[in-house]
């Protein structure tokens, strides 16, 4: 990832659980890496407007959206006919 503009957190898997996430504080000009599989969330806690470059390599893009950190995958919700 890379910050355009606008100041965020990135927020990484806890390394152990029952603990709260590891924080970084993302600036503009800021290159992130993100090792494949590991949880994390992006996070404007700010009024300010923020804009993140994401890049993802491989086949086709994998995103996993959770329940909570390590919890179970969040499953679709089926629309009703």
């Amino acid at each position: 990832m890379y910050a355009v503009s606008g100041r965020g957190v990135l927020a990484t898997q806890p390394e152990e659980e029952d603990t709260d996430p590891q924080r970084h504080e993302i600036t503009p000009g800021d290159f992130v890496f993100v090792p494949a599989w590991t949880e994390h969330q992006m996070l404007n806690e700010s009024e300010d407007e923020v804009v993140w470059l994401v890049v993802r390599s491989g086949p086709y893009p994998t995103v996993v959206n959770l329940t909570e950190w390590g919890g179970p995958e969040v499953k679709p919700v089926k629309a009703k006919r």
